[in-house]
């Protein structure tokens, strides 16, 4: 059964998102969404801007395998990673869903 990762990501007025803080930030965001693309499993991902500082983000798996294998790897990539740290040390919150057999 299919699983889908629905992150809804919120900024504080006046931060930046990410692929804005550097100029080589756009790059390592193209880097996360292929590497999300190549894992096993991967059955889509779609993101959509609801205002300046509300964006949301869903990636879908083909299994909880597949989905868990994912949610594994991200905490050791890198550019997930780094990510992260910008949006923890700006501000920017996650809230996270996991919707089964979408």
């Amino acid at each position: 059964m299919a699983i889908t990762l629905k992150i809804t990501v919120t900024k504080p007025e006046g931060a930046e998102w990410y692929g804005n803080s550097s100029p080589e930030s756009p790059v390592i965001i193209n880097q996360i969404l292929t590497w999300v693309e190549t894992l096993p499993g991967f059955l889509g991902q779609k993101n959509q801007t609801l205002d300046a500082n509300t964006r949301i983000q869903e990636i879908k798996f083909d299994t909880l395998e597949n989905y868990q294998n994912f949610r594994e790897l991200r905490l050791t990539n890198a550019d997930w990673q780094a990510r992260l740290g910008y949006n923890n040390s700006v501000g920017i919150t996650a809230v996270v869903e996991e919707i089964v057999g979408s």
